[in-house]
């Protein structure tokens, strides 16, 4: 969906040359309707997080809602406004992005989703219960709409997420489903089973319609590739394959690793796959022909992950080794090195690959700003392992989940915990943004 334009922030029509204390700029919100929200005075140092929260004050629109945009420049965390002010002034527009919701996956076996996002008020959370044992993991459908999470209790759920209802059942794995995703165009799911299978589901009836067979032990993770024509799976028999979607046939297996591959995904344009396996590498390889390109060197313990950045150019690589690698596609060089104090659990990027965020066993999270390589903040707080974290589209705003039950967000311009997401009985192992 794209995003519509709410507010206009725009210089008080009859500002003069600064006059207030040094820095001040004047500012007027005003809707579409051309009813004004605010009118006021303010630093022209103010940060990027309080100048949402004033706009939130006056309108209602979450922080976690707002894109503020300066001529053709998006502001973001940490860049004053001084050099934008003019004589005073300062034109802004604020565009309202589609509401967020928070996805929490628990061992306590249940789900949580929480949305409407109000300042200084908790969010609106749905419960989704109904598994019998710990969940694995969680995942919304493209647009939002549905959600399936898997569990080890044998089954995964279909839900949809305005309502928290349960939708289907998926019943015929006979051991832990560890992982379910959608297809692109959110009609199929896949599982991968300890029962040493995958299976595809029809979304519309709950239904397996084929199971892919071949893994020599079971496999960690499963998913579509971006045209929806294959299925790639990853196994603790040292292998990743590729099924082919409508008739279940293996095409490719994916060779070299010398250890369990536990994780395996496809870059955004579907041309490479990224694993990542215990025996301490990644690799690249060419989907077409299930070719390795590159092997991607350099960790000195397992690499827990291979996460493609949102423009396909580079993957990010978590490992035991408590470093986080960043890689280019094209060359299979590392581009970064970022060293942490223990365990790199998890990895993500912002939507424009301007951040990455990490997710660590020493109970913090950090956000590094891509190009540069340079960490822009550290989050503490937390009192066990940091197993999953998110990022807001514009990088402004960080989820992290943890062993000790909550989910914080935080302010990347601030390092501040500006919310946390209790209710959880047991650890939160996941967290997903909709968006």
């Amino acid at each position: 969906m794209t995003p519509q334009p709410y507010i206009h922030v725009d210089a008080c029509p009859d500002a003069k040359p600064l006059e207030e204390e040094e820095g001040d700029v004047c500012l007027s919100v005003i809707k579409i309707t051309g009813e004004e929200v605010l009118s006021c005075m303010t630093a022209s140092t103010i940060s990027l997080l309080d100048l949402k929260e004033l706009i939130a004050e006056h309108s209602g629109i979450a922080p976690l809602q707002q894109r503020l945009v300066c001529g053709s420049q998006v502001l973001r965390a940490g860049e004053p406004l001084a050099p934008l002010a003019h004589l005073g002034k300062i034109v802004v527009t604020l565009v309202m992005l589609r509401p967020v919701q928070v996805a929490t996956a628990s061992a306590d076996g249940t789900a949580r989703l929480w949305q409407n996002f109000r300042l200084n008020n908790e969010p609106d959370c749905l419960t989704l219960s109904g598994h019998s044992a710990p969940l694995m993991t969680f995942a919304f459908s493209g647009e939002g709409s549905m959600a399936v999470t898997s569990s080890d209790d044998c089954r995964a759920r279909l839900w949809d997420t305005a309502t928290g209802d349960c939708l289907h059942v998926l019943e015929g794995h006979v051991d832990f489903v560890r992982v379910a995703a959608f297809s692109p165009d959110s009609t199929l799911v896949v599982t991968a089973s300890y029962d040493l299978t995958a299976k595809i589901w029809d979304v519309s009836t709950g239904k397996c319609v084929r199971t892919l067979h071949g893994h020599g032990s079971y496999p960690r993770t499963a998913v579509f590739s971006p045209d929806g024509q294959y299925v790639l799976t990853a196994a603790h028999d040292k292998l990743a394959r590729v099924y082919d979607v409508a008739t279940g046939r293996l095409e490719h297996v994916l060779e070299g690793h010398k250890d369990d591959v536990i994780t395996a995904t496809y870059s955004p344009d579907g041309s490479c796959i990224a694993t990542a396996s215990f025996d301490g590498t990644a690799r690249l390889w060419a989907a077409d022909s299930g070719l390795c390109v590159h092997e991607l060197l350099g960790h000195s313990n397992k690499v827990r992950n291979a996460i493609f950045s949102p423009d396909g150019g580079l993957v990010l690589t978590p490992s035991n080794d408590g470093t986080a690698k960043l890689w280019r596609v094209a060359t299979g060089k590392c581009v970064h090195t970022w060293k942490l104090s223990g365990t790199v659990v998890h990895g993500t990027f912002s939507s424009d690959s301007t951040f990455a965020a990490v997710a660590c066993a020493d109970r913090t999270a950090r956000v590094f700003h891509v190009p540069s390589g340079t960490c822009v903040q550290s989050f503490e707080g937390h009192t066990g392992v940091v197993w999953s974290c998110a990022l807001s589209a514009d990088g402004e705003f960080v989820f992290t989940a943890s062993d000790d039950k909550k989910v914080s967000m935080w302010s990347t311009e601030t390092g501040k915990c500006v919310q946390v997401l209790d209710g959880h009985s047991q650890a939160v192992r996941q967290v997903v943004l909709s968006q």
